[in-house]
Parts: C-alpha cells; structure tokens; sequence
C-alpha cells in the first residue's frame, strides 16, 4: 500500500513593500489526494503587524548530536520557519523545544514547518539532530 501523499505548501515572507509598515504575510496551504481522500485546506493570506523588524536565518549541517539554534539579534521571537533541506529519503532532523529532551518535530527530506512561537519561548532551548550522518537544516525566526 502506497503512502499517503500530503503536499505541504507554507510561506512566509517580509516583503520590501511592506517594509513601511512591518507586515508578516503568512499563508498556509495543504492538500492531499489519495484514492478516496481528497483535502485541500487553505488559510488564505493573512497579514501580520510586526513590532519589531529584526530577522535571522541559520542554515546548519547537523549530526545525530543535538546542536543549539540561534535567534541572532531577535528581541521577541514570533514566527520560525524550519526545513530539511536534504533530498534524501532517508534522512530526517528532529527538532526539540527543550534541549533535546523530547523530540517535537520531525522533518523527513525537504519537508517545511511554520509556527508561531510563545511571546516567552527561548530560541536558545531549540536543538535540532539528526537521525543519522549529516543533514542540513534551515531555521529562519522573525521578530515579532
């Protein structure tokens, strides 16, 4: 039996013409099509007021050795974006909210995840590994 296939579309984007009023535009799409389940789901775009304007994107090569993200200059964390940017099956990050403790998200090969983080949420307490060998992994956090 086939997996089922679910297509994962999530974007986000600090657009220049929105530069003057700091707008977060979010959109979130998912559908799926598999023999009789057929789901497509959509957010529509929603923007966002953004109180601060700082932004910072990491891309890491991590191993099965959980390895600390970073906020860089982000005062109030709001919204992250992460993706696998591996093309091989087989490889998968696992991301945890607390040191590596208990594994929260998984993101097999190129698989994206959007979220808005609590107004207390500590980037630094953000680990991420891999399930074997080396995987890049790309976290973007957007102050908000």
């Amino acid at each position: 039996m086939k997996k089922t296939i679910a297509i994962l579309a999530l974007m986000v984007g600090v657009s220049s013409a929105w530069a003057t009023t700091n707008e977060i535009s979010v959109q979130v799409t998912l559908k799926v099509n598999k023999d009789a389940v057929q789901i497509d789901r959509a957010s529509g775009t929603q923007l966002i007021q953004m109180s601060g304007k700082r932004y910072n994107t990491q891309t890491i090569t991590t191993t099965t050795t959980n390895q600390a993200l970073t906020k860089g200059s982000v005062q109030s964390a709001g919204w992250a974006y992460a993706r696998n940017l591996s093309t091989n099956a087989a490889d998968q990050v696992w991301l945890s909210f607390d040191n590596g403790t208990t594994t929260s998200l998984v993101f097999e090969a190129k698989e994206p995840a959007l979220f808005r983080l609590a107004p207390a949420a500590v980037v630094s307490n953000f680990v991420v590994s891999a399930n074997a060998g080396q995987v890049d992994f790309e976290f973007t956090v957007i102050e908000d």
